[in-house]
């Protein structure tokens, strides 16, 4: 029986041990994900061809950019990640997924130099996203009976390391990254996000009462700033705590610490308001100052892609520069088919977007002296003639 018992007792603690072993090296590759991935059924690094398109009537598209690397001074991947995730979480649970979409430009490093460098694995194959794209639900159209679900809310362009490189020698280039997704829009409004920012439940809401009221909004630049930072050590734990983050940063005070204003989408029924078109008095040299325009930079901004192809996207000699927003949004001001901008920061009901704090890397200011005084987009703008660049459906 003694015998019997030991061998029991020895047979329990290698269990216990195995266990251990195998939970350790579960952590080591963040929380299973590619097990998670696995089990979804969903080719997170396989080339599988995409399904059929979606005659789904898309409204809103998203755009993020990344990149594989080091940025910041940690994996950026841990922040575009978390982006994409919010964006997923928030489209679904706030009853938007069947009107959107999420373009992220996969701007892939190309590490030395020349043809045939070695280059990091797709953002879609890393552990960060392979999490998350094991979480991307699927799309459901037309009736109730007879349903067709497929993919589409996600779509990860990947532009490769030799093309990346002649484009942008130092890093990623954001502006030929916007322009790639917007020639590839199927939305009537595209809107651009940076790939630090997690979007909350306060602009999800928001946009929901623009479904409800017919999208009225969708004609105007929109755009609205950040409203605070999200510390660097809680990052690599916002997948996993979405639900906090996307619900639970709504508030009754304003920055000022007075009571905030009621919600104007809040009450029953409540429309969106008129408005107005363009005051160009209010504008020099026939199109917005800068001073109307320089707050754009952060949180979200929004542009219907007929205005945005009309001026032939954001301005791709301001590699690296600061000021590409508030350029694209004077030009933008200049176009026949621009109305009118409207900055939401009044309609959000609480805090609508965070910023993911990292370092600051200082890149020179392009590569050419004065180039960002001139425009000289050509109609192949966005990477229009890369034949080389593919596109991965979630």
């Amino acid at each position: 029986h003694d015998v019997i018992m030991r061998l029991s007792f020895a047979a329990l603690a290698l269990l216990l041990l195995s266990y251990a072993g195998s939970r350790s090296k579960a952590q080591d590759a963040v929380d299973d994900s590619s097990q998670i991935c696995d089990a979804a059924g969903t080719a997170c690094c396989a080339a599988l061809p995409p399904d059929n398109p979606s005659e789904r009537g898309v409204q809103v598209s998203f755009f993020l950019v990344g990149a594989n690397d080091e940025y910041g001074g940690y994996r950026s991947a841990q922040r575009s990640s978390a982006a994409l995730a919010a964006l997923v979480y928030g489209l679904n649970a706030y009853g938007l997924k069947a009107e959107a979409e999420v373009i992220l430009v996969d701007w892939q490093p190309m590490w030395g130099k020349g043809k045939g460098s070695a280059s990091p694995e797709p953002l879609r194959c890393t552990p960060e996203f392979r999490k998350v794209l094991a979480r991307v639900p699927l799309v459901c159209e037309g009736p109730t009976d007879g349903r067709a679900c497929r993919k589409g809310l996600v779509r990860i362009v990947e532009v490769p390391p030799n093309v990346a490189y002649r484009y942008s020698k130092e890093a990623v280039s954001e502006v030929h990254a916007f322009n790639l997704a917007a020639r590839r829009s199927r939305g009537r409004h595209i809107f651009r996000v940076d790939q630090d920012t997690l979007t909350l439940g306060p602009f999800f809401r928001w946009l929901h009462w623009q479904k409800v009221s017919n999208w009225t909004d969708l004609n105007h630049v929109i755009w609205k700033a950040r409203d605070f930072d999200i510390k660097r050590e809680q990052v690599p734990t916002l997948v996993d705590d979405l639900h906090f983050y996307i619900n639970h940063h709504t508030t009754t005070t304003a920055a000022d610490g007075q009571p905030a204003a009621p919600c104007i989408h809040g009450a029953h029924g409540a429309k969106v308001p008129a408005r107005p078109p363009y005051d160009k008095a209010n504008a020099k040299g026939g199109g917005a100052n800068w001073g109307e325009c320089h707050n754009q930079a952060v949180g979200v901004l929004g542009l219907p892609i007929e205005l945005v192809k009309d001026i032939r996207g954001m301005n791709e000699a301001l590699i690296h520069w600061g000021g590409m927003e508030a350029e694209l949004c004077t030009r933008a001001s200049q176009s026949p088919k621009f109305i009118n901008w409207v900055d939401i920061s009044k309609e959000v009901c609480g805090y609508a977007f965070a910023h993911m704090t990292h370092d600051y890397a200082h890149h020179k200011n392009g590569e050419v002296p004065g180039q960002a005084m001139g425009f000289a987009n050509t109609a192949d703008w966005g990477l229009a003639k890369e034949r080389s660049i593919r596109e991965y459906v979630f």
